[in-house]
């Protein structure tokens, strides 16, 4: 029983932790990872949308990024990243240059699988300028 609860436990939804405020992009808790800011209403897509943040699917890598919640398409961060639609997802790398360091946005309802190749096509981007700099 302790093996299947075991088990169980790994494809549990994972706590999201939320930044309070908005992250300076060059400290050193931030600067490697990926940051995800998350543009949401109370509508049902929104609520799907955080749902699928917690999958255990994305879920795996959440201590390689920082979530950021905003409610509304209004204000200065929503006019920073073009925010039409609610809900929004902007995936945001602050390793990169600052021109490349928006990586994927993605509005209106979202699939998990959709959710999961923009967090896996930022690792990969995140990764090969990594790659690259240290050559």
């Amino acid at each position: 029983m302790a093996a299947l609860d075991e088990a169980l436990a790994k494809y549990k939804d994972k706590d999201i932790k939320w930044f309070d405020g908005e992250p300076d992009l060059a400290s050193d808790d931030v600067k490697d990872k990926l940051v995800v800011y998350a543009f949401v209403d109370d509508k049902e897509a929104s609520v799907k949308t955080l749902r699928a943040l917690a999958h255990p699917w994305i879920g795996k890598d959440h201590d390689r990024m920082v979530f950021v919640q905003r409610q509304g398409r209004e204000g200065d961060l929503a006019k920073k990243y073009g925010v039409a639609t609610l809900p929004t997802l902007v995936f945001v790398a602050p390793s990169l240059k600052e021109s490349e360091r928006v990586i994927e946005k993605k509005g209106g309802e979202m699939t998990l699988r959709s959710i999961r190749a923009a967090q896996k096509k930022s690792f990969d981007k995140m990764k090969k300028a990594s790659e690259a700099t240290t050559k």
